[in-house]
């Protein structure tokens, strides 16, 4: 439970194996971005001690950024603008009721909704 919400988490077979053989804590970045479009996407690192995130399990955190568009404006190819924090009183309103979590070809990917 975060604040009133239950956030569902799950783990492919996959990244549950991975998942456990790791010597530090992976953190799940929920990035929901509001801008001039809105867009989810989680991005994974290394949990460091100065994260203030939820603790799933002991091999597992994750923490929601929400964030602004620093200018919104048409971008050329793949690369995303810049990105600011947006200031939020209450980040328990934005905890997604899902998350998923796989390990790909290599990779931590992941996916959260709302509903």
């Amino acid at each position: 439970m975060v604040g009133d919400r239950l956030l569902e988490v799950d783990l492919s077979a996959r990244a549950g194996s991975r998942l456990t053989r790791r010597r530090v804590p992976l953190l799940a970045e929920l990035e929901i971005l509001f801008g001039c479009l809105v867009r989810k996407r989680v991005n994974f690192r290394d949990l460091t001690d100065e994260d203030d995130a939820l603790v799933v399990n002991e091999k597992l955190s994750i923490i929601v950024r929400p964030v602004l568009f620093e200018l919104c404006a048409p971008q050329d190819g793949e690369s995303s603008p810049p990105v600011v924090d947006m200031p939020v009183v209450d980040v328990s309103r934005l905890i997604p009721h899902h998350l998923v979590i796989d390990f790909e070809d290599g990779e931590w990917v992941g996916s959260f909704s709302f509903t």
